[in-house]
């Protein structure tokens, strides 16, 4: 009770000071509530942008310089999938050498294995780019 009968007096006694100090602490209450709206809704908003703009993305090694080569295993695949990923390509590669003679001699053969879920992704089935001649 003391607290709040000294509150008033303080109050009554400074008015200009305590219009001003409520005044401020409005703008303060008003501008924070306008920030966290506005947090708000960009969430909202970025949550919703993947239905909205297709999004493409590759998967890379931990410094991002690497997209091949990788070591993914068939469990983490099915994990990305699970994510609700649609027209996905994926490909696997395999090298090695079939024989039992030395490396690099006609008693091996030489061996190179690629497989992909769509042939958008086979290198050597991409169109080539138009050839430009030079006449001289």
């Amino acid at each position: 009770m003391f607290t709040a009968k000294k509150m008033f007096i303080n109050i009554a006694r400074n008015k200009a000071r305590s219009l001003i100090l409520a005044a401020f602490s409005f703008l303060a209450v008003l501008f924070a509530g306008i920030c966290f709206g506005n947090l708000e809704q960009n969430e909202s908003l970025l949550a919703a942008l993947g239905e909205k703009i297709p999004v493409t993305a590759a998967i890379a090694n931990s410094t991002g310089d690497r997209l091949t080569g990788l070591d993914i295993t068939e469990k983490r695949i099915e994990l990305f999938l699970d994510l609700g990923l649609e027209d996905y390509t994926v490909t696997a590669e395999s090298y090695g050498n079939i024989g039992f003679g030395p490396e690099n001699t006609e008693q091996r053969a030489s061996v190179h294995l690629m497989g992909t879920n769509t042939v958008s992704a086979m290198d050597a089935w991409k169109p080539e780019p138009p050839i430009s001649h030079t006449w001289v």
